[in-house]
């Protein structure tokens, strides 16, 4: 094998890493993955482009590729929105309150408050302008310093638990969307369902919820890197009353 094989082969390692990584995440369904997914398909975009060295005719086809298959299915307004409010990339990144995620943002907001136009009208044109800004209770530094790092002490739904208090509503948005896998079903019944969201289901306490996974590099090593099997956690979750109605539940 020549050196030109061997470099086209870390290349190659180079472009799919960040791929398999966003599939992980994409097919989990023990982690609280819905925060990070749009987030890391933009980080595999940029590693894309660096590991061709920003060769616009190379990186270009497999980008194309990327997009098609995770169109209407990565990309839905629900996995924006949770980008969004995932401050671990809204606190780096203001500017990505684009208008195609506030339309999206707006889309969720009445999905999940469906027909409280009351409710619709606090959360959009009130609270999250607190998000926004920074303001209050998001400006303070333990709310800055708890978002900095993607570690395994960091949780975006928990992170809203204890800084959202101001904005009770959005806040109850948040730490249910933050609180999903990449679950199709899920999205379905959270962006498609014409029924009205159950009210009286209580948000359920941090303490009760899954421990999310460490979401950072480590956590996609190869079993060759490891030097072993992988260990997964344990199949037993509390009964969470938020998917009470799911179909699958």
């Amino acid at each position: 094998m020549n050196n030109a094989f061997w470099s086209s082969m870390k290349v190659v390692l180079k472009v799919f890493s960040p791929l398999v990584k966003v599939l992980r995440l994409a097919h989990g369904e023990r982690i609280h993955s819905l925060g990070f997914i749009y987030g890391e398909i933009l980080s595999a975009k940029e590693s894309i482009k660096e590991a061709t060295e920003h060769a616009e005719r190379s990186y270009e086809p497999i980008l194309k590729i990327v997009e098609e298959k995770m169109k209407s299915r990565l990309d839905t307004p629900l996995h924006i929105t949770a980008y969004f409010l995932n401050p671990f990339y809204f606190y780096k990144d203001p500017d990505l309150y684009n208008n195609e995620v506030m339309q999206t943002f707006i889309a969720c907001v009445e999905t999940f408050y469906h027909r409280d136009f009351e409710k619709q009208n606090l959360v959009v044109n009130r609270e999250v302008n607190l998000y926004k800004s920074k303001s209050g209770s998001f400006g303070c530094t333990l709310a800055r310093k708890g978002c900095e790092k993607k570690d395994e002490n960091f949780d975006p739904g928990n992170w809203w638990a204890t800084y959202g208090c101001e904005m009770p509503h959005l806040r109850r948005l948040a730490t249910r969307i933050l609180a999903l896998t990449s679950s199709s079903s899920v999205e379905d019944w959270l962006l498609d369902r014409n029924e009205e969201v159950d009210e009286d289901v209580p948000l359920v306490p941090t303490s009760q919820a899954p421990q999310a996974r460490v979401l950072y590099d480590d956590d996609f090593e190869s079993d060759e890197e490891e030097g072993g099997g992988m260990e997964f956690q344990s199949d037993y979750y509390p009964e969470d009353p938020v998917f009470r109605d799911l179909p699958f539940a």
